[in-house]
C-alpha cells in the first residue's frame, strides 16, 4: 500500500532519498585514494520500489506500443 500510495500521488519518502557512501577497495597500494572506488548503499525499501516502478512502467510502454519488449 505504501508503494501504490506513493506512486498514486508521486510523492517519494524524503529519508528514502538518501545513501551512505563507503569506499570499496579495488586493488594495488591501499595507502592511494584512487585505488578505491565509491559504493553508495541504499535503503532496501527504496531498491525494491524502484525495481516495481521500472517493471510497471517498462510494461505501461510496451504494451502501448512505444518500444518492443526484448
Amino acid at each position: 500500500m505504501i508503494f501504490e500510495t506513493s506512486h498514486n500521488i508521486g510523492l517519494f519518502p524524503w529519508d528514502w532519498k538518501f545513501a551512505n557512501t563507503v569506499p570499496i577497495y579495488k586493488e594495488g597500494n591501499k595507502a592511494e585514494v584512487n585505488k578505491y572506488r565509491p559504493v553508495s548503499k541504499i535503503n532496501v525499501v527504496c531498491t525494491v520500489m524502484e525495481s516495481i516502478i521500472r517493471e510497471l512502467d517498462f510494461s505501461r510502454i510496451c504494451k502501448n506500443g512505444r518500444i518492443s519488449a526484448v
